[in-house]
């Protein structure tokens, strides 16, 4: 409900809100659930975006420099990946697509389900071991790296 000058608010409007003022007042000093879910909900959806975009930014950048491949590989890469991160986590595909420069988040809906299924753009041919070290996938076997 909008509060306005009295002056502006149409007759009909006025005579309704005097009819349940009663219950207005209770409504209005009672705590407000809604809102503060409303505003978890927010939190919750740019911490997600937050974390996506790190993720795409640092690993696209690390392949960049590590592995030295174009940035649009890298970038490509880093999607697939990203991907991977907001699937595993069960983020909205409206967060993926907050994450991802234009050309990759053109392929997405901005829909808030879940992300699920196949990725648009493939499985990652990279990963990053866990000291962030950018490794190709299936290249390497036990005995290689003995």
């Amino acid at each position: 409900m909008a509060v306005a000058q009295g002056s502006h608010y149409r007759r009909s409007a006025r005579a309704s809100t005097r009819a349940h003022k009663p219950e207005l007042l209770v409504a209005l000093a009672s705590p407000q659930e809604p809102a503060k879910a409303v505003s978890d909900s927010r939190e919750e959806m740019h911490k997600q975006d937050g974390e996506l975009y790190r993720h795409f930014q640092a690993f696209a950048a690390t392949l960049e420099a590590v592995r030295r491949l174009p940035r649009i590989e890298a970038e490509l890469e880093a999607s697939r990946s990203t991907f991977l991160l907001a699937r595993g986590k069960g983020y909205t595909w409206r967060s993926l697509r907050y994450a991802l420069p234009g050309e990759f988040s053109n392929a997405i809906s901005g829909a808030n389900s879940k992300v699920s299924g196949p990725s648009p753009w493939g499985l990652p041919r990279y990963t990053m071991t866990p000291t962030g070290e950018p490794i190709q996938q299936g290249v390497y076997t036990v005995e290689s790296l003995q």
